[in-house]
C-alpha cells in the first residue's frame, strides 16, 4: 500500500516536472511576440515601440474607460487617427490596471511557423491579455489568422489598437472574410474612439512638452502627437536641407511602406532599400550609404538606424514624402513587383498586402490584379508553391471569375490536400456559376480527405436540401455539428470562431427541415440551439416565430418576430407577420403600432398603409381609415395578391360611415370606381355600395 502511494506521488511530481520543464523550454519569446506573459507593471515603452515617449500624459476620458474595460475584464478595441496616441493609452492603461494580468503583445510581422502557439502561463491564476497594436497593419500580414486561431484556443481577454474609418473598416472587412465575423461582434460594440482634442487643451499639452505653441500650432491637427512633430520644419528640410540622393532614398522608402513591406511599426529592412534605390538609378558605395544615411538621422526623418534596418517615423513618411512624378497604389505595387520580380516570399507579401488593400478601395479591380501579377511570378519560379495557387485563387474569385478561381484552387489541393478552405473556395464558385454537382464532388473530396470542417458540411447539406435529399441533408448537418463540438473555444474569441464554422447553420437548417416536416418540437429546439449560437440571425427568430404559432406560444411568436424585424427592418413578411397575430387576438392597437413601426422604416409600403387602413376600419376611425386607403391607392401597384380590388370600397365604406362626411363628389368618385371592380362573390361589398347610393340619394 505504502510503495503504491510513493508510485502515485512519484507520477504526479514526474507530471509536474514534465510540464514546468516543457514550458520551460517553450519560454522563449515566439517569433511573433514582443513580450510574453509579463507583469504589466514591467511593460516598457520599446515593447509597444513607442518611439518619441515623453514622461508628460495628457490623462483623457478615453484611457479611463480603457482602465474600467481592463477592470471588467472586457475585449475592447480602441481607434483613433494617426498621431491621436493609441499605443500610448494601452500603455498607460495597463499599468495602472489592479487586475492581475500577464501580458503578451504580438507583433506585426508575418508569420511563418507552421505550428503557431503560445507558451503556458505558469502563474495560472494571472488573466491572460493579450495585445495587438496597429490592427489595421497585422491583419495585412502573410498568415495572421494562424495567431488569431491559436488566440482562440487561449483564456484570454483581448486589447486591439486601430487607425479609424478607413483602415479600421478595411480591418473589419478582412475579419469578416476570414473569420466570417466582424470586429463589432468580437469586442461587441466595445469600441473607445480617441477625440480631437481642442486648442485650449492642445495649447496646454504642448507648455508641458516645452514645445512653444507658435511651432506646435502649426502642426497642430487635433491629435497629441501632432504636438510633438514638427511638420512644416521637416517638410523644409525634406525641400531644403536633403539633396536629390537623399530624397531618392525616402521616396524608395515610401514605395516599400505602400506596399507594406515593412517590420512592427516602421522598420525597414536595409537591403530592401538598396533594391529599390538601385532600381531608381542610385547606386553607392557602404562608405556613401554611410554619408546618406547619417545625413538623413541628423535631419530627423529617422528614429535610429544599423547595417540591417532602418527606424522611421511613420508620420513622415506619410505627410512629407512625395512620390514624383506622382503615382497610383496599383502603379506603386507594379513598380516595386519589378524590383523584387526574383524573389517569392517578397512577391507574397506584395500580392498580400495588394489584396488586403483592395477591400473598400475605389480601385479594387486593379489592387486584384496587381496581387495576380505577383502571385503568377511566384508559380513561373516555384511551380509548386501552393500558397501562390491560393491567394490567385482568393483573388480571381473576389473578381467573380470562378472558373479562374477553380482551376487554382484545384492546383493547390493538388499540392496541399489539407488545406480546407480552398474545398468551400471551389464548391462557393461552383455555386456562383450554377454547377451545384461540381460543387457536391468538391465538398464530397474534401470530407474523403478526413477534413473535418463544419462549413464544409454544412455547404453539403444546403446542396442535398436544395435537391430535396432530405435524410441525406439531416444527416450531413448533424455531422457538421459533431465536428463543431470538436473546436477550441476557451474565450469568446473561440466562440466567435466555433459559431462562424458553420455551426449556429448546422442547427437553423435542421430547424427549418423539420418546420418543413410539420415536427414543431423538434424544430422548436433546433431553432432556438442556433440562436443561443448567433442571436442575430434573421431566419432563426423568423422561423422560430413561426414554430411558436404553430404550438399557440403566440406571445413567444411575437417576440421572435420583433426580434427579426430589428435584425432586418426592410424585411415586411416578419412585421405582417406579428400584425397578424395580434389580430388574432383582437389586440388591434398594438398591431397599428407595429404597422406604425414599420412604417417608419417605409413610408410608402403599400401592405403595411393597407392593414393599417384595415385596422382603422375595424376599430371604426373612419377618417384615419380613409387617409390610409387614399395613400395605398398612391401604390397600389405595389400590392400583392390584387388587394387594390378592396381598396375603393374600403375608401367608400369610410367615407360613408364618417361623422365628417366628405363631398358627394368624392363618394360618386368611388363609388365608380368600386362598381367597375367585381363585387358578386362579396356580400360586404355589395352592402357598401348599397348604402353608398342611399346616402346619395337623401
Amino acid at each position: 500500500m505504502w510503495n503504491l502511494l510513493m508510485l502515485n506521488i512519484i507520477g504526479v511530481l514526474a507530471d509536474i516536472l514534465g510540464i514546468i520543464g516543457f514550458d520551460l523550454l517553450s519560454l522563449k519569446i515566439p517569433k511573433f511576440c514582443t513580450v510574453i506573459w509579463k507583469k504589466p507593471i514591467k511593460i516598457k515603452p520599446k515593447h509597444l515601440e513607442i518611439n518619441k515617449f515623453h514622461e508628460y500624459y495628457y490623462e483623457t476620458e478615453e484611457m479611463k474607460n480603457l482602465v474600467e474595460s481592463l477592470e471588467n475584464k472586457e475585449n475592447t478595441i480602441i481607434i483613433g487617427k494617426p498621431l491621436s496616441g493609441k499605443t500610448r493609452n494601452i500603455y498607460e492603461a495597463i499599468r495602472r490596471v489592479e487586475k492581475k494580468y500577464a501580458v503578451t503583445i504580438v507583433k506585426n510581422v508575418d508569420v511563418y511557423e507552421s505550428n503557431v502557439r503560445f507558451p503556458r502561463l505558469l502563474k495560472f491564476w494571472r488573466t491572460k491579455l493579450i495585445i495587438i497594436d496597429d490592427l489595421h497593419k497585422f491583419v495585412a500580414r502573410i498568415n495572421f489568422h494562424l495567431v488569431i486561431r491559436e488566440i482562440q484556443k487561449q483564456d484570454c481577454i483581448l486589447l486591439f489598437a486601430c487607425r479609424s474609418r478607413i483602415e479600421y473598416s478595411r480591418a473589419n472587412n478582412k475579419f469578416k472574410k476570414e473569420f466570417n465575423f466582424g470586429l463589432e461582434e468580437l469586442f461587441e460594440n466595445n469600441k473607445i474612439e480617441i477625440q480631437r482634442i481642442s486648442k485650449e487643451e492642445g495649447l496646454g499639452i504642448a507648455k508641458h512638452f516645452g514645445v512653444k505653441w507658435i511651432q506646435a500650432n502649426q502642426n497642430f491637427d487635433g491629435t497629441v502627437g501632432s504636438l510633438l512633430l514638427s511638420f512644416v520644419e521637416m517638410d523644409r528640410r525634406y525641400k531644403e536641407e536633403i539633396d536629390v540622393k537623399e530624397q531618392i532614398i525616402l521616396q524608395s522608402i515610401k514605395r516599400l511602406y505602400c506596399c507594406g513591406l515593412y517590420v512592427g511599426k516602421q522598420n525597414f529592412d536595409l537591403s530592401e532599400i538598396k533594391k529599390v534605390c538601385e532600381y531608381r538609378k542610385l547606386k553607392g558605395e557602404d562608405w556613401e550609404w554611410e554619408i546618406w544615411l547619417l545625413n538623413l538621422y541628423k535631419n530627423e526623418f529617422f528614429v535610429d538606424w544599423n547595417i540591417k534596418q532602418i527606424f522611421i517615423e511613420e508620420a513622415y513618411i506619410e505627410k512629407i514624402v512625395e512620390i514624383v512624378p506622382e503615382k497610383d497604389v496599383s502603379d506603386i505595387f507594379r513598380e516595386i513587383i519589378l524590383v523584387f520580380n526574383e524573389n517569392t516570399d517578397t512577391l507574397l507579401k506584395i500580392g498580400f498586402n495588394a489584396q488586403y488593400q483592395a477591400i473598400k478601395s475605389k480601385n479594387t479591380e486593379e489592387l486584384l490584379l496587381v496581387s495576380i501579377q505577383a502571385f503568377e511570378r511566384i508559380i513561373h519560379i516555384e511551380p509548386k508553391n501552393h500558397q501562390a495557387y491560393y491567394h490567385l485563387s482568393t483573388s480571381y474569385f473576389d473578381l467573380e471569375r470562378w472558373e479562374k478561381s477553380i482551376n487554382y484552387a484545384s492546383q493547390c489541393i493538388k499540392l496541399n490536400k489539407r488545406h480546407q478552405g480552398v474545398y468551400v473556395r471551389i464548391a462557393l464558385s461552383y455555386l456562383a456559376n450554377n454547377q451545384e454537382e461540381e460543387a457536391e464532388k468538391a465538398l464530397l473530396k474534401a470530407i474523403k480527405h478526413g477534413i473535418e470542417f463544419p462549413l464544409i458540411n454544412v455547404s453539403l447539406g444546403i446542396i442535398y436540401k436544395k435537391q430535396d435529399r432530405i435524410e441525406e441533408a439531416i444527416n450531413i448537418y448533424k455531422k457538421a455539428i459533431s465536428y463543431s463540438e470538436k473546436i477550441d473555444a476557451r474565450s469568446y474569441l473561440g466562440k466567435l470562431i466555433k459559431k462562424a464554422s458553420g455551426y449556429d447553420l448546422a442547427y437553423r437548417e435542421l430547424g427549418l427541415i423539420y418546420l418543413a416536416q410539420e415536427q414543431w418540437t423538434i424544430a422548436e429546439k433546433m431553432l432556438e440551439t442556433a440562436l443561443l449560437i448567433n442571436p442575430e440571425d434573421f431566419e432563426s427568430h423568423y422561423s422560430l416565430g413561426n414554430v411558436y404559432m404553430k404550438l399557440s406560444k403566440k406571445d413567444e411568436a411575437i417576440r421572435e418576430y420583433e426580434l427579426a424585424s430589428k435584425i432586418k427592418p426592410e424585411k415586411t413578411e416578419n412585421v405582417t407577420q406579428i400584425i397578424f397575430t395580434f389580430i388574432q387576438n383582437y389586440n388591434f392597437e398594438k398591431a397599428i403600432e407595429v404597422c406604425d413601426t414599420g412604417l417608419q422604416r417605409d413610408p410608402t409600403n403599400a401592405l403595411l398603409l393597407y392593414l393599417k387602413g384595415v385596422l382603422f376600419l375595424q376599430t371604426k376611425q373612419w377618417e384615419k381609415a380613409i387617409y390610409n386607403f387614399l395613400e395605398v391607392w398612391k401604390n397600389k401597384e405595389k400590392l400583392p395578391d390584387n388587394l387594390e380590388l378592396n381598396v375603393p370600397t374600403a375608401i367608400l365604406e369610410g367615407a360613408v360611415k364618417s361623422k365628417k362626411v366628405p363631398s358627394k363628389k368624392f363618394i360618386r368618385e368611388w363609388l365608380s370606381k368600386s362598381e367597375s371592380f367585381s363585387y358578386e362573390s362579396d356580400e360586404r361589398k355589395k352592402e357598401i355600395i348599397h348604402e353608398a347610393k342611399q346616402f346619395l340619394e337623401s
